[in-house]
């Protein structure tokens, strides 16, 4: 196998000298480009040449500015210690998509973006995006990405929206926000700190006659207030490691970890082993209306039984293993520790779509602390079968186990991804009050609390990887229920590989 960018040499030798150049650019000014040329510095063998080429182009292609970045690296003949390296850079155009999607409901939903990479010449990428779906759902807003801030190994996102989302299957209520975050990470986004200000509305969508009864009712039977303003601080890490694929990408551009690379892109099954650890925290309390301290987690562990077991069957058995939890907290940094908190701070699980509060079975946003639902003359609504407002609570725990079967379909085949028969067991409980579950009067009490807001399911259903979701249709059903909840035998939806939280 021939590759010009490819060079057999001695990770031990030596290197005198490396000269860098980046070629390709018709947009982006290359002085954007003299932080990278930092990365060569005190480079004295080929071992450490190549890491800081591996480093340097998984940089060029995080900045989203390039569609593609090819290294080539090639010696002086006649001193081989002098190296030249060439990254030929492959820059993104202007482009846009329009789209529409249709809910079960037969609701017609439009969605348009645009991405402007390489402002006035330098290496930030703006997007606009709308989105509008159901009767008084719809999301707007512009972003602004720009790596490398003052010639750092830190990135800057700066974004503006503006939601609204209608909530009528599971309350009587739409949310409504506008704000903006400043989000500040690492180069390949382990570590960020983010800063949000937003203001946030709860509008009911009762009867519009009364309104002002109605939203009075409201607050009062949710025990929150319609609108509120949050001001917070929030800091959270990540790690994405595939264990499987790690000493090959080490050594990225030698010959055989290229050879492996290709041997894993024609061979599906099984799906590299990989791990997703995630972290959050965020303050809020610094103004406003509402204060808290919040945390979340998420662990994800994806792999194959091929490692442990060796028969053919089992072999391409595929096993996935997630866990979460998040739980708002008094904010200690305040006199009298208070926690106050809206509909917009609580946490909801359920459904089919999403990240890591999906649990199959039940509908989203259809599970936990509920109140009965009124219409504007103060009467129940739902005769034969009662209709509640679901709130959420202040903490939850989740936790699914996932095995999956390729099957040899290709009129299902979506590229070279096949579909993937599945099979899983679900488990999570939502708290509605983290105070009665930190101090309770009794450790018996603690056992109850998590035993009423326990929540299971089971269930078959089909599977297609597409890039970095899951669209799965499934069948379940409930192990462990509530007969407030609101269930869903049959599901279809997209579940995301990965999200930041």
């Amino acid at each position: 196998m021939e590759h010009p960018n490819v060079i057999s040499l001695d990770d031990s030798a030596n290197v005198e000298s490396v000269k860098v150049k980046f070629e390709g650019l018709k947009h982006v000014n290359s002085s954007y480009l003299n932080f990278y040329n930092k990365k060569f510095e005190n480079i004295k063998d080929m071992g450490s040449l190549l890491q800081a080429v591996k480093g340097v182009h998984e940089g060029l292609i995080s900045t989203g500015i390039f569609s593609d970045v090819i290294p080539y690296i090639t010696t002086d003949p006649e001193v081989k210690s002098k190296v030249d390296v060439k990254f030929h850079c492959i820059e993104n155009k202007f482009h846009y998509t329009i789209g529409s999607s249709v809910n079960k409901k037969g609701r017609i939903g439009v969605e348009a973006s645009a991405y402007i990479p390489g402002i006035f010449g330098s290496l930030s990428t703006a997007k606009l995006n709308f989105e509008a779906s159901g009767q008084q759902s719809g999301e707007c807003g512009a972003s602004i990405f720009t790596p490398n801030i003052f010639g750092s190994n830190f990135n800057m996102l700066y974004n503006i929206y503006k939601t609204m989302i209608d909530h009528r299957q599971t309350s009587s209520y739409t949310e409504k926000s506008f704000g903006g975050i400043l989000r500040i990470s690492d180069m390949f986004g382990r570590n960020s700190i983010c800063f949000e200000s937003r203001a946030r509305d709860t509008v009911t969508t009762k009867s519009p006659s009364n309104n002002e009864d109605n939203l009075s009712s409201f607050a009062s039977i949710l025990k929150i207030p319609n609108q509120s303003i949050k001001n917070s601080i929030g800091y959270s890490w990540n790690r994405i490691k595939q264990h499987n694929l790690s000493t090959d990408q080490d050594n990225l551009f030698i010959e055989k970890s290229i050879e492996s690379l290709e041997y894993i892109g024609e061979q599906q099954e099984p799906i590299p082993s990989m791990t997703i650890t995630q972290l959050s925290s965020e303050y809020a309390g610094l103004n406003g209306d509402v204060t808290f301290l919040k945390f979340q987690g998420f662990h994800k562990w994806r792999g194959s039984f091929a490692k442990y077991i060796d028969i053919k069957f089992v072999r391409n058995l595929n096993f996935e293993f997630n866990m979460a939890f998040g739980i708002l907290l008094p904010n200690i940094f305040s006199s009298g520790y208070p926690l106050v908190s809206t509909i917009h701070d609580r946490f909801f699980i359920g459904g089919n779509f999403g990240y890591y509060n999906c649990l199959r079975g039940f509908a989203a946003r259809g599970i936990g602390p509920c109140e009965l639902r009124y219409d504007s003359n103060q009467e129940q609504i739902g005769t034969s079968k009662p209709i509640y407002d679901y709130l959420g609570g202040e903490g939850f725990s989740l936790a699914e186990f996932q095995i999956s079967y390729p099957l040899k379909l290709d009129f299902l085949k979506f590229g070279i991804m096949r579909p993937h028969l599945t099979g899983f067991i679900s488990a999570a409980s939502i708290i509605e009050k983290t105070k009665d579950f930190i101090k309770p009067k009794c450790d018996i009490d603690r056992c109850a609390i998590l035993l009423q807001g326990l929540r299971a399911s089971t269930g078959i259903g089909l599977m297609f990887p597409i890039n970095s979701a899951n669209l799965s249709v499934t069948l379940s059903t409930p192990l462990k229920y509530c007969h407030t909840d609101l269930l869903e035998n049959v599901q279809l939806g997209i579940r995301l590989a990965y999200s930041p939280i």
